[in-house]
Parts: C-alpha cells; sequence; structure tokens
C-alpha cells in the first residue's frame, strides 16, 4: 500500500509493516502517538520527518506475525 494508504490504516488500527523493517518490526497508533512493536513511541510528524525519500512512499503492509 502507499504512503497515504498506511496513514490511514495505521488510524484505523492496523499494525503496519515496511519491506525497510525486519519480520518483526511494526508500527501502530497508540492514542496520539505512533508505537513501535519495541514499546517506543513518536509523534506522527516526527515518525515522518525521517521517512521522506521515495521508498517510504510505497510497499506498506498489514503486519501479520510469523510462526
Amino acid at each position: 500500500m502507499t504512503k497515504t494508504e498506511a496513514i490511514i490504516a495505521i488510524s484505523d488500527g492496523y499494525k503496519l509493516t515496511h519491506k525497510h523493517f525486519t519480520s518483526e518490526e511494526w508500527i501502530r497508533q497508540f492514542g496520539l502517538m505512533y508505537e513501535f512493536e519495541d514499546g517506543c513511541q513518536c509523534s506522527h510528524e516526527e515518525f515522518w520527518l525521517y521517512r521522506d525519500d521515495d521508498s517510504w512512499q510505497k510497499d506498506w503492509k498489514i503486519y501479520q506475525k510469523t510462526i
């Protein structure tokens, strides 16, 4: 999915992953913040500030834990 679709999916409560993430990394919305799999949080603005090149504009998908 695209970045725009990812932002909507995150706000709809989905955990998302990206091709640049490891197989166990994900991000979700937690209140007004984004939360990572390790419990760290940041604002939406901070998250996207460092992910502004073309490679972050696509290749988002819903996270599904692998067994």
